[in-house]
C-alpha cells in the first residue's frame, strides 16, 4: 500500500534526521500524528536548528496542522516557512494569523497554490500589515 508506506517513511526521516537538518522540505508525503508530534518535540527543543521548513503537496489533519502552526509561531530558529498545496490553510487562518503576529524570527512565509477564501486572505493581509514579515 503507497499510501501506508509514505507514512512510515515519513516517520523514519522525521524520527531519524529532522534533527539534524537546517532545512527540511517534505513533498507528497502523508503526515501522521505521530510524524507531526516527531516534528514538535523537536520545533520545541533548544537544539532545533531547522531555518526552513516547507511542506508541499502533503496531507495533514487540520489538528495536527493548528498544533504545528502554534509550535512554530514560538520556534526562534525557523526564518522560512513554505506551505505549498494544502488545502486546509483556510482552515487554520487564525493560527496562521497568530504565528505572522508572535513569531519575531521568521522572515518568510510563503503560502504557494494555497487555498484560502477572500475573507482568509484579507484576515492574513491584516496581520501582515502588524507584523515584522511586512518590513
Amino acid at each position: 500500500n503507497t499510501s501506508s508506506d509514505s507514512t512510515i517513511l515519513a516517520e523514519r526521516v522525521v524520527s531519524k534526521l529532522f534533527h539534524k537538518l537546517e532545512s527540511f522540505e517534505l513533498d507528497y508525503c502523508i503526515l501522521s500524528s505521530t510524524t507531526v508530534t516527531y516534528m514538535i518535540d523537536y520545533l520545541q527543543s533548544t537544539h532545533c536548528t531547522i531555518r526552513k521548513l516547507k511542506l508541499g503537496s502533503c496531507s495533514i489533519s487540520v489538528a495536527d496542522l493548528n498544533k504545528l502552526l502554534k509550535v512554530i509561531s514560538f520556534n526562534t530558529s525557523l526564518k522560512q516557512l513554505v506551505f505549498e498545496n494544502l488545502s486546509q490553510l483556510g482552515e487554520v487562518v487564525e493560527s496562521l494569523e497568530d504565528l505572522i503576529s508572535r513569531n519575531t524570527t521568521l522572515y518568510e512565509l510563503i503560502l504557494w497554490e494555497s487555498t484560502l477564501t477572500t475573507e482568509s486572505a484579507e484576515k492574513l493581509a491584516r496581520a501582515f500589515e502588524h507584523s515584522k514579515l511586512s518590513s
